[in-house]
């Protein structure tokens, strides 16, 4: 059993060695004068993930690199990274404001996944969410938006509120959605929203956010009538989400449980009849 055990031990002493004996050396190739060896070696350490957290102010000063294709791998790298590469956050906040499309995707994907020690990015991801021409390039900025967390609050709500695109109001209320329930704070305003605008994406988003933050008595008493009154609108993803929204808020919205039953019943769509049915399972307890 020993000699087992001292084997194991070895081996992943062994192993721990090769990685980093590879790490070191992808890092020398990404100094290269070769721009191929500078990008296949930025493509490798993308490839070994946060295993490669060693290389990271390697990968930063990559960021800065006169090929835009080493620049794309490295910040492409740094995705894999996670809150590790929280020095990286000046670094990205730069490239977020390049022409170029993919390093830009990219920037914005690495600082979500830094989180909030990424703070300081808010203002670049949200002018990106405001003006980015594709809807995907918005939706990550909302993304990592979400990821950075409550300190994004503020900002993601004035956009809610103020702005005049409704997709940009339904993208930045989904991330409001994904921070969960630290957003209970702004649902007051994001009531205001729902109240005055009938787009029916915007609504959607409104009420799939509210079953994400959760609600305290006082908008629950509001919200409620308006989800159930949404389970007999026109529109599949209306009912759809307005059953979603009641199931997350669970036993709190039991005064739904006759429409939901109506509509897991009756529904002419499956997806909604099932929405609702998960809806009661959830406020039955069951």
């Amino acid at each position: 059993m020993l000699v087992s055990i001292g084997l194991v031990a070895t081996a992943l002493v062994a192993q721990s060695e090769d990685l980093s004996d590879r790490v070191s050396r992808e890092v020398y190739h990404l100094q290269s004068d070769d721009v191929v060896e500078r990008l296949e070696a930025a493509r490798h350490l993308r490839q070994l993930g946060d295993q490669a957290q060693a290389a990271i102010p390697a990968l930063i000063k990559a960021l800065g690199d006169p090929e835009i294709e080493v620049q794309r791998a490295a910040a492409f790298a740094l995705t894999t990274m996670g809150p590790a590469a929280k020095d990286a956050v000046p670094a990205l906040m730069k490239a977020t404001k390049s022409d170029d499309l993919s390093l830009k995707t990219h920037a914005v994907v690495a600082l979500g996944n830094i989180g909030p020690a990424a703070k300081p990015a808010i203002p670049n991801l949200v002018d990106i969410l405001k003006n980015a021409e594709k809807y995907t390039t918005r939706s990550e900025a909302a993304g990592a938006l979400a990821r950075i967390g409550p300190a994004a609050i503020p900002a993601l709500i004035k956009l809610v509120e103020d702005d005049k695109d409704v997709a940009v109001k339904e993208t930045a209320v989904r991330a409001l959605g994904q921070i969960g329930p630290p957003a209970q704070s702004v649902l007051p305003q994001v009531l205001e929203v729902a109240k005055v605008n009938d787009d029916p994406t915007l609504r959607r988003a409104i009420f799939v956010a509210f079953g994400q933050i959760g609600l305290d008595d006082k908008s629950r008493a509001i919200v409620i009538p308006m989800l159930i009154d949404a389970l007999s609108k026109d529109r599949v993803e209306a009912r759809y989400n307005a059953a979603y929204a009641l199931g997350r808020m669970g036993a709190k919205a039991k005064q739904a449980i006759p429409a939901l039953k109506a509509t897991a019943k009756d529904d002419k769509d499956e997806s909604v009849r099932k929405a609702a049915t998960r809806a009661l399972q959830r406020m039955q307890g069951s």
